[in-house]
């Protein structure tokens, strides 16, 4: 078995050589870091204005009309019938009711102005809730 024998200054100038890598290292590893933190930063930025040049572009050239009217038809007159017809006596439409009169105790013209498709004739229905 051999030992191996170093003096103080052999070994001082082993421990400053790893030193020495270990701080090269660390050095490198930041630098890396860096490097891929501004890449990303320069992709999003780009990404960001050529998404942004797009949309400004869209929202320029676009006729919202017809593009409102592709998500929703035109409302008619028979529609709001047809509506009114299946809501009058409703469950939902005593939900509303009842609701809106305990949240507005009870007060007809808060009630007239809150719930769809009230009218005086309706209100009459609500003294069956107190």
């Amino acid at each position: 078995m051999r030992v191996l024998c170093y003096d103080n200054e052999v070994l001082t100038i082993m421990f400053i050589n790893v030193a020495v890598d270990i701080i090269i290292i660390i050095i490198t590893i930041i630098i890396v870091v860096v490097v891929v933190f501004l890449l990303l930063l320069l992709l999003i930025s780009l990404f960001t204005s050529a998404v942004t040049s797009l949309v400004v572009h869209i929202v320029q050239d676009r006729d919202w009309c017809e593009y409102w009217r592709l998500l929703f038809p035109k409302i008619t007159v028979d529609d709001i019938r047809n509506f009114e017809g299946s809501y009058r006596g409703s469950e939902e439409e005593r939900d509303a009711l009842k609701s809106v009169y305990l949240d507005k105790e009870g007060d007809m013209d808060a009630i007239l102005e809150n719930v769809c498709l009230c009218s005086v004739c309706v209100c009459v229905k609500l003294s069956r809730f107190t």
